[in-house]
């Protein structure tokens, strides 16, 4: 065998035996979500009283800022499994 052919069978036997990690989530990551979420849950809700235009505009920059900082909180505490 070549040694492309002999690394793509050994990388598929490799692949079809690895499980999916799983995780619980651990305290110091659902410490940080809870602790990092309350300020967006806040700007949402003052967010409401604002001119339509710059609500929409606020909303999804709101929206995406909360979604990075999720991201972040996921990957660097919890092993990249969603904080529950």
């Amino acid at each position: 065998m070549s040694k492309v052919a002999l690394m793509l069978v050994l990388s598929l036997v490799v692949m079809g035996s690895a499980a999916p990690a799983s995780c619980e989530s651990n305290g110091i990551a659902m410490g940080v979500e809870k602790v990092t979420k309350a300020p967006f849950d806040m700007m949402r809700g003052a967010n409401e009283h604002v001119v339509e235009p710059v609500s929409d505009v606020n909303y999804g920059i709101i929206d995406f800022t909360d979604h990075v900082r999720a991201g972040a909180v996921s990957v660097g505490l919890n092993l990249g499994q969603p904080v529950e």
